[in-house]
């Protein structure tokens, strides 16, 4: 679990393996597990990282779910990884929140 700044706890599954890292985000009422076969597949040559979004699988309820509170979840994990650069791979929502954050001054 990571701890967001607002102190909501985000659940992630890390697949491990080598090379660049990416962030899953899954769509809409779905949770982290959306990727298991993707990230089994991508392990062998990728840092494979799937995420529960806020309110979503494991991670906890909040009191706001903007696209802007989504991204500053994503942000506080990139942090907590540690990660200079991310690939970002999103569906739906989660992707409407990758490219959000790609878009922002952080990113």
């Amino acid at each position: 679990m990571i701890r967001t700044a607002e102190g909501l706890s985000i659940n992630c599954i890390d697949w491990a393996g080598t090379g660049d890292p990416i962030l899953f985000l899954h769509g809409g009422s779905l949770t982290c597990h959306t990727w298991d076969l993707v990230c089994l597949a991508l392990r062998d040559s990728h840092r494979c990282v799937a995420v529960d979004l806020r309110g979503h699988g494991d991670s906890a309820w909040a009191d706001s779910y903007t696209v802007d509170a989504y991204v500053r979840d994503v942000a506080a994990v990139i942090v907590d990884f540690g990660w200079a650069r991310v690939h970002l791979v999103g569906m739906s929502l989660g992707g409407i929140v990758a490219a959000h954050y790609a878009a922002s001054a952080g990113a």
